[in-house]
């Protein structure tokens, strides 16, 4: 954590001011955007990078929610912003996802953004009730392959890390599941109207 804050308050201070009028970075309160809705994994994280940098660089980082379409919304707010170090997006892999799930992005994922560093690895874990009949998964793909038109995969909205692994589980299982997107992993985030 102290290598990534360090990493981005020398890009910030470096490479997007000039040397010959350098201040101390940040002089003024940081936005960090969160694509995604507040109390999920994403905005867990984000804040926990927030309260880091707050306290190592002696300025407030403040977290902004911006949730929707898959990450869009907040990352296209960002890439509007000025270039100049005080708005930061804090997303995931959906970033890099955007482009291949919308046909028009009013960004582009590559060149409006500079990467200023990794924060973490999160892995994705397969949970099912505690009633469910299958114990281990090997017996869980047989029983969704015979039980499909029952079965229902939940996940944390369109263009979300969760709904590509639950399309690549499909895929590795060859079986197509009803799936129920979220608006997102926080609590209290109901179901996407599905029509």
């Amino acid at each position: 954590m102290r290598q990534l804050i360090t990493f981005i308050s020398t890009i910030c201070l470096l490479g997007l001011t000039p040397l010959s009028q350098a201040q101390e970075f940040p002089n003024r309160p940081v936005t960090i955007v969160v694509p995604y809705a507040a109390g999920g994994s994403t905005d867990i994280l984000g804040r926990t990078l927030a309260e880091s940098l707050t306290r190592e660089l002696k300025q407030q980082f403040i977290i902004e929610n911006a949730g929707g379409a898959g990450g869009t919304i907040g990352a296209a707010r960002v890439a509007k912003a000025q270039p100049n170090g005080y708005t930061l997006l804090f997303h995931n892999m959906g970033h890099a996802a955007a482009p291949a799930l919308y046909r028009t992005l009013s960004y582009d994922p590559l060149n409006d953004f500079e990467p200023l560093g990794s924060v973490a690895d999160v892995p994705m874990i397969l949970v099912g009730r505690k009633t469910l009949a299958p114990n281990t998964l090997a017996e869980l793909i047989p029983y969704l392959r015979s039980n499909r038109d029952k079965a229902n995969f939940a996940h944390s909205g369109a263009g979300s890390t969760a709904q590509l692994c639950s399309m690549l589980f499909m895929s590795t299982i060859q079986t197509d599941l009803t799936t129920i997107p979220y608006r997102g992993t926080g609590p209290r985030s109901p179901p996407s109207r599905i029509d």
